[in-house]
């Protein structure tokens, strides 16, 4: 008889013991021998893009502000740590190319767009990690997983939702009806 375990995703890195979406939530969750990460991206006003979940690093940073109205050099000199616990003093708001670099070759990725218009940029970070079958590119907007994967026809693609509609029968075959349009797989 086959045995089905559950896949354990490390959502942000493993943030219930490290600051999300860090380098220390990241390695936490490779040590824990999670079966994926999931993280999310913005674009800063100077076109990198950097692990965040929310627009502002007000909540998980000792700094404030837009992410899309700050540089890179800012943001990478705020604490990302200390709000979670002490010893995380000093952890820095990773770019998406270094975990790509560092985590990719060792755990599979879950790359949430957070921003409209970056899925391109997200790819060719992607490509050039050399990353392609480590990575998939997941988002809330259809256009987004359809720009991905139109960037990139190999790479997996998934489009996340909350509710599909009002969960009729209708509603779950329009919301996979779109999916598949969006070339989600």
């Amino acid at each position: 008889m086959m045995r089905l375990h559950p896949l354990v995703c490390a959502h942000r890195g493993r943030s219930g013991v490290a600051p999300e979406n860090t380098m220390a939530a990241f390695e936490a969750a490779i040590e824990l021998n999670a079966d994926f990460i999931e993280l999310d991206v913005h674009r800063t006003a100077d076109g990198e893009l950097v692990c965040m979940h929310d627009a502002t690093v007000d909540r998980t940073t000792d700094g404030s502000g837009a992410i899309a109205e700050m540089t890179l050099a800012p943001i990478q000199a705020l604490d990302a740590g200390s709000w979670k616990h002490e010893r995380y003093a000093g952890e820095r708001v990773p770019l998406l190319a270094d975990v790509l670099a560092t985590v990719a070759p060792r755990m599979v990725l879950h790359i949430e767009i957070k921003d409209r218009g970056i899925a391109e940029q997200v790819v060719e970070l992607i490509r050039a990690a050399d990353a392609l079958r480590r990575v998939a590119v997941i988002s809330f907007h259809a256009g987004d997983v359809r720009a991905a994967k139109d960037a990139e026809r190999a790479l997996a693609c998934g489009l996340i939702t909350s509710t599909p509609g009002d969960g009729s029968p209708e509603a779950i075959d329009a919301l996979l009806t779109s999916a598949l349009a969006a070339g989600a797989n």
